[in-house]
């Protein structure tokens, strides 16, 4: 992220592999509506998170866009 008082955003989309996978987000991240993400389990699902900050990466907000989008 760029430097305190600057704004960045970024956008992730995590495709889970044939063994399920399980994702932890550091503690700077706080969740939309207050509910933590949780990766998709079947095979070549699609999950998109947004996430944005103003403060360097010590707060993080985060969005889940969608989940279990078909690859």
């Amino acid at each position: 992220p760029a430097a305190s008082g600057k704004a960045s955003s970024w956008v992730i989309k995590w495709i889970q592999q044939s063994t399920a996978r399980t994702l932890t987000y550091p503690a700077a991240v706080h969740w939309s509506g207050g509910v933590d993400h949780v990766m998709s389990t079947a095979n070549d699902a699609v999950d998109i998170v947004s996430m944005f900050t103003i403060d360097g990466g010590t707060t993080i907000y985060a969005s889940i866009v969608g989940t279990a989008f078909a690859a």
